[in-house]
């Protein structure tokens, strides 16, 4: 049978409505530094990330690995970005399942005052459940795929950090990120309240799900497109589409990364269902 999804587990595990789940889906094999071409004057300059040579994850630098334990983003199969675009006479939403990275845990006491943490989720990855729409997304107009493939987020720095819940399996911490977020090859400073970050120790319940410690990021924020110079006429002068677009992100990370952790069983689809027995 399919293993249980991570989010269920952590929500029983730390009673928390929601908490993060995440999705990797294979990158390019080789690593690469990613760069993005110089943004507008009066944007921060977008910091450098590595793919792992799996593509499955992040290159933990190693002067931030020393700072704390880093978790891994892992593949669950679920939605981990959902987007909506609430505009004057439409309204449309999707989401992405290709998201990897990683953060780096801070002390014992408080963990969720994170020392470090980078994401990369790749345009092509976004999801509306059109494929014209999903296409139109990718064009220079909007995201512009070929020139900036991928959306990133680098955290700097995780303020106010105080207990939300505490239960004997975990706890959860509230606090607001900031961080600086590269999209269309604009890099702007952002913050984020109001975030739930969540930890499992890892028990004989958890290793039926992932090997390793959890951790659960969930957050909620707006971003607008024309801070990120998304400026088409959908946008400025028939607003079919929101400047304003509602990000709900839901991310669970391991200490074991996602190359080492046991593969994901397949539902067999010619899988026969059980035989009820003959009544008496």
């Amino acid at each position: 049978m399919p293993r249980p999804s991570l989010c269920v587990s952590l929500c029983a595990f730390i009673g928390l409505a929601g908490l993060a789940q995440a999705v990797t889906q294979p990158q390019d094999p080789k690593p690469a530094e990613i760069k993005q071409p110089d943004p507008k004057p009066d944007a921060k300059v977008a910091p450098v990330i590595k793919r792992a040579e799996s593509g499955k994850s992040l290159v933990v630098p190693d002067d931030q690995s020393k700072l704390g334990t880093p978790y891994h983003t892992l593949s669950t199969g679920a939605k981990q970005i959902t987007f909506v675009s609430a505009a004057h006479n439409a309204k449309s939403e999707g989401h992405s399942a290709g998201v990897i990275g990683y953060a780096v845990a801070g002390p014992t006491d408080t963990p969720a005052a994170l020392k470090a943490g980078a994401w990369l989720m790749p345009v092509k990855s976004l999801e509306t459940g059109n494929k014209t729409k999903d296409k139109n997304l990718t064009k220079a107009e909007w995201l512009d795929a070929t020139r900036f493939p991928d959306l990133s987020f680098v955290l700097k720095e995780v303020k106010d950090s105080k207990i939300h819940k505490e239960t004997p399996e975990g706890k959860s911490f509230a606090c607001t990120l900031v961080g600086t977020m590269t999209m269309h090859g604009v890099s702007r400073e952002i913050t984020i309240p109001d975030t739930i970050i969540a930890f499992l120790t890892a028990s004989t319940k958890t290793a039926a799900v992932a090997k390793g410690d959890l951790m659960s990021i969930r957050c909620k924020y707006i971003v607008k497109l024309t801070d990120y110079g998304i400026t088409n006429e959908y946008v400025t002068t028939s607003l079919s589409v929101a400047d304003e677009i509602q990000i709900d992100q839901s991310l669970t990370l391991s200490t074991v990364p996602p190359e080492k952790q046991d593969p994901r069983p397949e539902a067999k689809s010619d899988a026969k269902p059980e035989a009820k027995p003959e009544a008496k």
